[in-house]
């Protein structure tokens, strides 16, 4: 649909339109056209709307950028692809000019200061926004609209370790501590802690969707009095309502149908039910002092359909039960159950699908039904846990929503693939029917962590749905094995167990503390052996201070031992560990050895932000026990007479890695 403001077009088994003005005011209507043809071709039937419609917004974008710098330069690939695309010949285009456009775009999203295409900042957002980029030019490429070109960049980013879970951020908040905690202690703790803030995000909602299903249902019972009158029965009456500014349309309604203030606002309530089931005539101008004399839009509204604090509470309580991801939770079926149980757990239909990824890698939107010990990554269902203690459970949250949706679903306006889905809406006051996923992001979940800022445990966090989701992965990482299993499936991680840390950066930082702290009781036990009285000094009793000095002597540490004395008989539960080699267990202090210790724990702890999630139990086993030790003996410099020395050449490393002059390690 053209005219001279806006070109809009839609793909009927889509929810959204795609609005095309501002290309139109810059290409014309015959590029337009052409690309609203392939466009729906192309997304038509393979991809989901959420999917098209990311792309498409990322298209326009760049189509937009394109004309901007064409506009503003003589000659170069903008300016020819401009000038093509306005004459409709883009597919004649030399495949090098559409690359050095996607690269230009990518170095505008990497310059901080450049803001034409997009103001992300961050590594994951510019290599999202130029995927997108990337993925719509070469879908159109791949239908004949521009011609087939290669291209691909990316930055480099820190895997999914910069997403903490909420225990994380109650650390850095000063609400949580690990210290003093071992490596067995500290994934219990730091998992408890994940179970009891995802628990109390889950009450905070639950909390708010009971509120608004009292206010609903309160609602229905009003609307059910036979003595208030249809929407239509209302219009017809108030044709007789000729007191508009002199006389309250509530007192002259009360008093000519003999209604008190419930009974009223009942009234209201089934006015607004029954004209968006259904057309009839009524008075603009009367309707709205109707709404006023009740409250306004949204006090009526909360009684006759969801509440944007009830769409907000149902949406994140599902992502907290299921552990799905956005655009999974976003594109659920209205038909969710299936109607089979499975020990305590209600399975549900879920959007079975493909999404393009990175470097064409292509997964699963969900994966799915537990049947075995594995994930069957195939299947479209999904097994939900329903026992929740003192909480409301899944399948009374989605059959409340279904029933507060009824209305919405009645509305002759809606679309037969927007009746398909869970998650729609209307906003008070109006009549036409949407989907939430950009007003959730934007408007409500803002105002719910609002809402809960005075809460002593998850006030003032800055949670969001990938914390969420990182929080319920991890929180049931201390589950059996079945449950490692589904977390694995879910996360899309690679198999295996899967431990605590495996969703946590600081999880493994609290392993790391622990085993340093015990690296540093052995060698102060060595240190201090032949020393009369030093375990009470340390605080320590006779047979613990022999055990760390046996366990000291047996990891190594026998150089410490300044004060020889005689061999103590170690204790009957210490193992019996082979000695390191000499070139192993002793660093001597030189400008080379001081600079490969740096270098080592510079790549351990830059390899620690990749391996988290590609290989977690090999870097935990393996790699954390050395970062453990190269830390303690960088203490232990730093406490010696090579101090200066030492921080001299552990800044001239790190800047020798700042600008590439120097290499990090290679580990594996």
């Amino acid at each position: 649909m053209a005219d001279e403001l806006s070109y809009v077009f839609s793909i009927p088994s889509h929810p959204t339109r795609y609005h095309l003005t501002p290309v139109l005011n810059l290409y014309g209507e015959r590029f337009c056209t052409s690309l609203s043809r392939a466009w729906k071709i192309i997304f038509g039937d393979k991809f989901t709307g959420n999917t098209s419609y990311r792309y498409f917004q990322y298209t326009v974008s760049a189509l937009v950028w394109i004309a901007g710098k064409a506009a503003s330069l003589k000659d170069g690939p903008e300016v020819r692809v401009f000038a093509a695309c306005a004459k409709g010949r883009q597919s004649l285009l030399p495949a090098s000019d559409i690359e050095a456009c996607l690269a230009n775009m990518f170095d505008s999203l990497c310059d901080g200061s450049d803001e034409s295409l997009s103001r992300a900042k961050k590594a994951v957002a510019i290599n999202s926004s130029i995927e997108s980029i990337r993925a719509g030019f070469g879908h159109l490429a791949d239908a004949g609209f521009f011609p087939y070109h290669e291209f691909s960049a990316s930055v480099p980013e820190m895997a999914g370790s910069q997403t903490p879970s909420i225990a994380t951020l109650l650390i850095d908040a000063g609400r949580f501590d690990l210290s003093g905690m071992d490596a067995e202690t500290a994934p219990e703790a730091f998992a408890a802690k994940n179970v009891e803030g995802l628990k109390a995000l889950r009450s905070s909602l639950c909390d708010e969707f009971e509120n608004e299903w009292r206010a609903f249902t309160w609602g229905q019972e009003l609307m059910e009095d036979p003595k208030i009158p249809s929407g239509e029965e209302t219009s017809e009456i108030l044709k007789d309502y000729v007191g508009i500014g002199t006389v309250d349309v509530k007192e002259w309604l009360k008093e000519k149908l003999g209604l008190n203030d419930d009974q009223y606002l009942g009234l209201v309530a089934k006015f607004i039910r029954d004209r968006n089931r259904r057309d009839f005539k009524y008075s603009l101008k009367k309707f709205y002092r109707l709404i006023k004399s009740a409250g306004g839009h949204y006090a009526v509204h909360r009684l006759v359909m969801p509440s944007s604090i009830a769409a907000n509470a149902a949406y994140h309580i599902v992502v907290i039960d299921t552990v799905l991801n956005d655009s999974s939770v976003a594109s659920l079926p209205a038909e969710l159950f299936t109607g089979k149980l499975k020990r305590g757990s209600v399975e549900i239909n879920t959007l079975h699908t493909h999404k393009s990824r990175k470097n064409g890698h292509r997964k699963n939107v969900v994966t799915a039904s537990v049947k075995s010990t594995a994930v069957a990554e195939n299947d479209d269902t999904l097994f939900v846990s329903t026992r929740f203690k003192r909480q409301l459970s899944f399948k009374t949250v989605i059959d409340r929503w279904l029933k507060m949706t009824e209305t919405i679903r009645e509305n002759p306006r809606v679309s037969a693939a927007l009746k398909k889905l869970l998650w729609i809406y209307q906003r008070p006051g109006q009549q036409r029917v949407r989907t939430i996923a950009h007003s959730i992001m934007t408007e409500w979940w803002p105002a719910f962590l609002t809402r809960i800022s005075g809460d002593p445990l998850l006030g003032g966090l800055p949670l969001t749905r990938m914390v969420i989701r990182k929080t319920a992965l991890n929180g049931k990482a201390e589950l059996d094995d079945l449950q490692y299993a589904v977390n694995t499936g879910l996360g899309n991680h690679a198999p295996g167990p899967m431990p605590f840390y495996y969703m946590d950066e600081r999880g493994v930082k609290s392993v790391l503390a622990s085993l340093m702290r015990k690296f540093l009781d052995k060698w102060e036990a060595v240190a201090v052996g032949g020393i009369e009285r030093a375990a009470e000094a340390l605080g320590l009793s006779q047979r613990d201070l022999d055990r760390r000095f046996q366990l000291g002597l047996r990891s190594g540490l026998d150089f410490a031992n300044v004060r020889p004395r005689a061999e103590t008989a170690p204790p009957e539960d210490v193992e019996t560990m082979s000695f390191l080699p000499d070139s192993v267990r002793l660093l001597p202090v030189t400008e080379a050895s001081m600079s490969n210790l740096h270098l080592a724990r510079r790549t351990l702890e830059t390899k620690m932000q990749e391996m988290l999630h590609t290989n977690p139990e090999r870097f935990i086993r393996a790699w954390v026990p050395w970062l453990a030790i190269v830390q303690v003996y960088e203490e232990k410099l730093r406490e010696s007479r090579f101090a200066k020395a030492f921080e001299t050449i552990c800044i001239a490393i790190d800047s020798g890695l700042e600008r590439g002059a120097v290499e990090p390690l290679y580990i594996w």
